[in-house]
């Protein structure tokens, strides 16, 4: 016995720039194990596979005697939204915080990183956790310096989606993708 199949077309080509959803801000909160400085500025570096960056400048302000928090970002929406755009899904496999060269360490306790959309399709969580008051326990330390942020991220991924390294390989890859923009074709990466 023969069943009938029906075929959708799929248009993959309507995809355009008014249907990606893009990151509209961050939320970074970073309590420290020693008194915070009061006024620091830091850089968010974002790294493609072939080792490309995006920069995106932070402002630090103390909130209180150990706490930092983002307080805007100096004219980096363009980047931040660049992150989510076709094509640019690779850069969120690699997150730093970067030191410059006269900055001072910053003794790291526990870090919240969220990713704020705007827009999402029907029923997606519009806030995605990348940290949520994790504990880092590591110094950025001064003068030009970076901690690579990315394996506490992995962690907590694989937590929020209620996996360990454990699971199927294929569901810790999904995991490890959740709150990822863009496409992740490396032919297409630019």
């Amino acid at each position: 016995m023969r069943k009938n199949v029906t075929l959708k077309k799929v248009n993959h080509a309507s995809k355009t720039s008014t249907s990606i959803r893009l990151p509209q801000s961050i939320t970074l909160q970073i309590e420290t194990n020693t008194p915070a400085s009061t006024n620091m500025t830091r850089i968010l570096i974002f790294e493609n596979y072939e080792g490309r960056r995006i920069e995106l400048p932070i402002k630090l302000m103390r909130t209180n005697s150990h706490g930092l928090e983002v307080t805007e970002f100096p004219d980096t929406l363009h980047n931040l939204q660049l992150l989510g755009s076709l094509n640019h899904r690779s850069f969120w496999d690699k997150i730093y915080l970067k030191n410059g060269v006269y900055d001072t360490k910053i003794h790291i306790k526990r870090m919240t990183l969220i990713v704020h959309y705007y827009k999402v399709v029907g029923g997606a969580v519009k806030d995605i956790p990348l940290l949520s008051n994790t504990l880092i326990n590591r110094v950025l330390a001064n003068a030009v310096s970076e901690m690579y942020l990315t394996p506490f991220i992995e962690r907590q991924t694989l937590q929020y989606a209620g996996l360990t390294s454990q699971n199927h390989p294929a569901a810790v890859m999904a995991a490890k993708d959740v709150g990822k923009s863009g496409t992740s074709d490396q032919g297409y990466d630019q």
